[in-house]
């Protein structure tokens, strides 16, 4: 019997259309050209063991932009060590910018722990969303933490990753390596839709092969509602769209004045 008294409320997870990431200062800094060196940095994100060690749950895996597209990527410290060894990596302290916001400093101080297990050294660097377009820190910037998210449109949203020349991909990736997008993603803008996804499974192969990126995660959202609330539709950033939101009406507004 339905008493007019809410029920408990409503807990709903939903997976972020975007993802976190580490990108190379391949652009500005040649200690960062090394290929090694970066295959090196990249074991050291296994992400499982980050997650268990900050005491997290509820991890997606990110392989790819698209998070229906990513799986767990095999990662380990050995590996790294054996990367690092062929790498003309000398003891440099490298510079590691993050987010000064608590969830992502967690994270870099994770990693440079781990990296102090395989030799490297590594200072980190907060910065605040206001200093996020500031082109005067880029050739101090040897690793950032940064991430991306996807508007309505998947598709062209990944073209506004790599054109827009304030986001990490544009600013840190090395020309030649930009030059091999670009290629792609002039394809792109005239492909069907059918080929814009299979040049963007290109553009992500290609960005592995060359490791110019680490992709670490998906974030994953909680909300909680009350259970008046019917419906709930989402937008790309998991907030919820208000003009889609409907309230289940109450046994009060049912009965006949």
């Amino acid at each position: 019997m339905d008493d007019g008294q809410p029920g408990p409320a409503l807990q709903e997870n939903r997976v972020e259309h975007g993802f976190r990431f580490v990108m190379f200062n391949t652009k500005h800094v040649p200690l960062m050209r090394d290929r090694e060196l970066r295959l090196a940095i990249n074991e050291l994100f296994a992400m499982d063991e980050m997650w268990r060690d900050l005491d997290r749950s509820g991890l997606v895996h990110a392989s790819h932009f698209f998070p229906w597209k990513s799986k767990p990527i095999k990662r380990s410290l050995g590996t790294a060590k054996q990367w690092l060894q062929n790498s003309c990596y000398n003891g440099e302290t490298l510079h590691v910018y993050t987010l000064d916001l608590p969830e992502a400093w967690a994270e870099a101080v994770w990693f440079q722990q781990q990296a102090a297990r395989i030799g490297l050294n590594m200072m980190l660097h907060p910065y605040s969303f206001n200093e996020l377009y500031d082109r005067s820190m880029d050739e101090d910037i040897h690793i950032i933490f940064s991430g991306e998210v996807s508007s309505l449109d998947p598709h062209l949203s990944f073209l506004g990753a790599f054109y827009n020349d304030a986001l990490a991909f544009r600013r840190f990736i090395a020309d030649n390596h930009m030059t091999s997008i670009d290629k792609k993603l002039k394809k792109m803008k005239l492909a069907p839709a059918a080929e814009r996804e299979q040049l963007i499974d290109e553009v992500v192969q290609y960005m592995h092969k060359e490791m110019l990126i680490v992709f670490m995660h998906h974030p994953l959202h909680q909300r909680t509602f009350d259970p008046m609330l019917q419906h709930i539709q989402y937008d790309t950033f998991t907030f919820v769209d208000l003009k889609k939101l409907w309230i289940r009406p109450s046994n009060d507004a049912d009965t006949p004045g």
